[in-house]
């Protein structure tokens, strides 16, 4: 029998739990009989017990309609055509259902929205103001305990980083951690990360590209907390002249990435660079530069994203001016940054634009999932047209991207989207809307309340069948249909398209019928439900298990 093809979102590979499933089928008193599962994932010896999914057959992974965060103007400015780099909002998940979102407004505030019904609805939680200058490039990061911390660039005479920690119980500002981080006035961007997954005492990194004046003479340093906000480090030195534009980003065992874009203006031909430096000891010392790629063309800000389960992998992304547009490169290192393999363009098309990268691993607390998901921006050549928001996401067992798909209903600003995650370790996109206006949640539609295109309908042989609710935390419904009298095999089968166990098989009536399915069990992941005939009809559904 052929193989079995599941080849959407394998980057949520799970391990199978050795306890049972619990499920049932068509029981009126409601109980729920124990069934068998596999003690293992591995391929089954016996391929009868394999479940063949053709392509046509695929559940329909789709994104969900947009969700609006916030309604009205962002403090964004197209910075695209003189080539560097620009954010205005940022999004990062907590824990539960809760997700908060930050936006620089051109009115002077900082304003945090929160949802805690995974991205459903929005409201405004908290805001902060500037009497004297705008606020720009905003970041939000949520410790594991009840703190989150929001940051900015203060725009008055010229650029300073601001932060201040709040409390999630009631968004109250935590006394004494409101701070300018930076005096001097020279910050072009910086960027931010935390340790959370790993450390509940956890840090906070921030990395920085100081002006001074000229491009040759930009430096790059970094500033730590490792009490919560309270206390800063003095400035620590990264990268010397000519350096700028860094992303920062924890990976395991006290170890801390920057990537950077380098100009060296006394080199042949102005060489324009990528750099990543890391540290090991939470970045007191930092070790010596690994050059990613070199040569004349201009590039723009590179996005860095490592995996915390020890396996070493780091992957760097960037935009590269060639050819009269803007590509994706990318690299990635297996042995935690201390050489990366030949840059590389991925998901990059004739006469469009790939810019402004975001990219991102689930920093959940015990996570088991380091797979990167990118999200960017694409246009035509000529910047003509409607701006759309893509994505793709990192395929272990292929070691390489998946295709790119689109993610925003609406049109798009060119700033940089926003990648994040929501309850079960499922992707999702933040943006800001065409003309600088309005705020859009965007996440992959099997979400508790978000209507999910995985229907199968009934025509061409196929079954119709749905589920109450795709993320399952406790039971989901299994509801589907038969044309006519028909002996049904249900079986649930795991990401790599193993069989975990029989749902429910017999002879059934013509009519609508219903099968519940028990998360309690089941290690966090996901999983697809296949329906049977002996006629050879199918339908497909899937669910994510979320713990």
């Amino acid at each position: 029998m052929k193989k079995v093809l599941v080849s959407l979102f394998v980057m949520f590979f799970l391990l199978i739990t050795t306890n049972p499933l619990h499920a049932s089928g068509d029981l009126a008193d409601g109980d729920m009989p124990q069934l068998d599962i596999p003690k293992t994932s591995k391929v089954l010896a016996d391929e009868s017990e394999v479940i063949e999914i053709k392509p046509e057959e695929d559940a329909k992974i789709r994104w969900a309609d947009d969700k609006i965060i916030y309604e009205g103007e962002v403090n964004a400015w197209m910075s695209v055509l003189i080539g560097i780099d620009d954010e205005s909002i940022d999004i990062d998940y907590f824990r539960g259902d809760t997700l908060r979102a930050v936006v620089a407004c051109p009115d002077s505030f900082v304003r945090i929205f929160k949802t805690e019904d995974n991205g459903q609805t929005w409201a405004e939680a908290a805001t902060f103001y500037f009497a004297s200058g705008a606020a720009r490039e905003p970041h939000i990061v949520h410790g594991p305990d009840s703190n989150y911390h929001v940051f900015c660039l203060y725009e008055k005479d010229e650029n300073d980083i601001y932060t201040q920690a709040r409390r999630t119980t009631n968004e109250a500002i935590i006394p004494g951690t409101s701070q300018f981080l930076s005096g001097d006035d020279s910050v072009k961007n910086y960027s931010v990360c935390t340790n959370r997954r790993s450390f509940h005492d956890y840090s906070i990194f921030i990395a920085y590209h100081k002006g001074l004046g000229g491009i040759d003479q930009d430096l790059i340093y970094m500033l730590k907390t490792g009490d919560r906000g309270q206390n800063w480090s003095d400035p620590i030195f990264v990268r010397s002249g000519g350096s700028g534009f860094p992303d920062i980003t924890y990976g395991n065992d006290s170890t801390i990435y920057v990537a950077f874009r380098h100009r060296d203006n006394d080199a042949p031909g102005n060489l324009d660079e990528i750099w990543v430096r890391r540290s090991t000891d939470f970045g007191s010392i930092w070790q010596g530069s690994v050059l990613i790629e070199t040569d004349t063309f201009p590039k723009m800000a590179p996005q860095i994203a490592a995996a915390y389960d020890g396996s070493g992998f780091v992957w760097v992304i960037w935009p590269k001016y060639i050819n009269n547009q803007w590509d994706l490169r990318w690299a990635w290192s297996q042995n935690t940054g201390g050489a990366f393999s030949s840059a590389a363009t991925v998901n990059s098309v004739v006469d469009s634009n790939e810019i402004l990268p975001s990219i991102g691993t689930s920093d959940f607390y015990n996570s088991t999932d380091n797979n990167p998901q990118v999200s960017f921006i694409r246009c035509s050549d000529d910047w003509a047209g409607r701006l759309t928001v893509r994505g793709f996401y990192w395929i272990t067992a292929e070691t390489n991207w998946s295709i790119d798909s689109s993610y925003a209903d609406s049109g798009a600003f060119p700033t940089r989207p926003v990648q994040t995650f929501t309850a079960g370790e499922l992707p999702a996109v933040a943006y800001v809307g065409e003309s600088a206006e309005n705020v859009y949640f965007d996440s992959w539609a099997n979400t508790s309340g978000i209507e999910e295109d995985n229907d199968v309908t009934d025509s061409n042989g196929k079954i119709e069948c749905s589920l109450d609710c795709s993320v399952i935390t406790g039971t989901a419904a299994l509801k589907y249909t038969l044309p006519k009298k028909a002996t049904v095999d249900i079986s649930l089968l795991n990401i790599l398209g193993q069989k975990v166990a029989s749902l429910d098989s017999g002879e059934k009536e013509s009519g609508e019928h219903t099968v519940s399915v028990s998360a309690e069990n089941l290690s966090q992941g996901i999983y697809y439900i296949v329906i049977e005939t002996e006629s050879g009809q199918k339908g497909l559904a899937k669910a994510a298990v979320l713990k």
